[in-house]
């Protein structure tokens, strides 16, 4: 025989704990333990034997276990403590510090939960119904505060459900709508998956007494989160941006949808701009060029490489006009040194009119020096013309300076026959005279 096992050893007795023993393992409040089991989706069970009694709530063991490991724990514990702060606060009539401890409440996310609830999208798919009616009932309700009902959580269910339902519309994804007494019900076809909806009547809603609001904002709270999760990849499914721009305009104005669509509407319009833009380019392009056939969109490798021939040829556009500058700059210096040349040349012509027999001897010693350094210099700046310009440039420099000497050579010719014809006619006068003085002499 096997061992006998003791009481409250295996079974039923040791798999399920009832809800007190689970809440002090936990060291949580009920509020708390109800809204963790909530987000992470755990319910109570109906053991086959209830050994603690039949009015008590089960859950298993191995889910009290996996919520002893939840992040969302922690945080719990922090807000416990945080609201103790908070009314200690108030206790003490110190207003302006649990206002300022307000401000600071720990704050969580719930995108992980969403994750490992729902490992893929067709999961998150095939559980849209409730989420997508709870959105819709809130959507509608009041925001009462003496039921705890926030404006934040309205308004957001609100965007949600316009959300979604402007896919809904532009999908086309609307397959089946019945109207009954508690609302319209709506059944659309998701990514092959059906999904149906209730949405209330647009009445006013009176509030039942009896209803537990903080359970459902709970369920809204987790429900919100996964929403925008579906509502994000359906959108990039259609390649829509998402949240859409919602117009304050027509939300003023009570629109509903029509704030949402027309953003959406705005992309197709775009698109639409832009088409009729480029028909309208390539019609305005001249006959020539289109060669009596429409040109087709150049692709982005031709743009490309057009870019790039266009950037080649702006920089040898540049470097040609540098060159050019730089030529211009050494024509310049040329023809200032020709100026110079011509004016001391025409300085030299002008001098050679004195009369004076010495200074026309110095003038021409100076001359000959002067020419000799002139003919130097010219020498030197052709010399370095030639080697600045090309070939062609250089011959045309050297015939100018050609020209310049053999200009220089015909003046100075030219002076020196006037001063020997000078000098002749004064040797003549001299003898004249003589002759006329000798004859008067004699006829004394």
């Amino acid at each position: 025989m096997g061992r006998k096992l003791k009481r409250g050893k295996a079974g039923n007795v040791v798999q399920y704990l009832t809800r007190t023993k689970a809440i002090r393992k936990l060291q949580l409040k009920l509020s708390e333990f109800r809204r963790l089991c909530i987000l992470k989706g755990i319910h109570p069970r109906e053991p086959k034997k209830k050994s603690k009694g039949a009015n008590k709530t089960y859950y298993h063991a191995k889910d009290i276990n996996w919520l002893m490991h939840e992040p969302l724990l922690q945080v719990f514990r922090n807000m416990q403590v945080h609201n103790k702060k908070v009314r200690k606060a108030y206790a003490k009539f110190n207003p302006e510090l649990a206002q300022r401890l307000r401000g600071l409440t720990p704050t969580y996310k719930l995108d992980h939960l969403v994750r490992e609830r729902y490992p893929s999208f067709v999961d998150a798919l095939r559980d849209l119904d409730d989420p997508l009616t709870m959105v819709h009932l809130f959507a509608t309700l009041p925001a009462e505060k003496r039921y705890g009902i926030p404006n934040k959580a309205v308004d957001t269910a609100r965007r949600l459900m316009l959300e979604f339902n402007a896919w809904v519309v532009r999908a086309h994804a609307l397959r089946k709508v019945f109207v009954s007494v508690k609302g319209i019900y709506f059944q659309a076809e998701v990514l092959g998956n059906a999904v149906t909806w209730l949405v209330p009547h647009q009445l006013a809603q009176a509030l039942p007494t009896d209803v537990d609001y903080k359970v459902m904002l709970t369920f809204l709270e987790f429900y919100e989160c996964l929403l925008q999760f579906v509502n994000f990849k359906l959108y990039h499914n259609l390649g829509l941006k998402y949240p859409p721009v919602h117009d304050p305009k027509l939300e003023e104005a009570a629109a509903g949808l029509s704030a949402v669509m027309r953003d959406l509407a705005g992309v197709r319009e775009t698109v639409g701009q832009q088409i009729e833009e480029q028909a309208a380019a390539l019609k305005a392009v001249p006959d020539g060029k289109k060669g009596g056939k429409r040109q087709p969109e150049a692709t982005l490798g031709e743009r490309i490489k057009a870019i790039a021939a266009g950037e080649k040829g702006e920089g040898q556009q540049q470097q040609q006009q540098q060159e050019g500058n730089d030529s211009e700059e050494s024509e310049g210096e040329g023809e200032e040194d020709d100026e110079e040349e011509d004016s001391e040349a025409g300085l030299e012509i002008d001098s050679g009119d004195d009369t004076d027999d010495d200074d026309d001897d110095d003038d021409e010693g100076e001359e000959a020096s002067e020419g000799e350094g002139r003919q130097g210099s010219e020498g030197q700046g052709a010399g370095a013309k030639a080697s600045s310009k090309d070939g062609d440039d250089a011959e045309d420099e050297e015939e100018e300076d050609d020209d310049v000497m053999g200009a220089l050579r015909r003046s100075s010719g030219r002076t020196a026959s006037t001063r020997k014809e000078g000098a002749g006619a004064g040797s003549d006068g001299g003898d004249k005279e003589g002759g006329s003085s000798g004859d008067d002499a004699a006829r004394g």
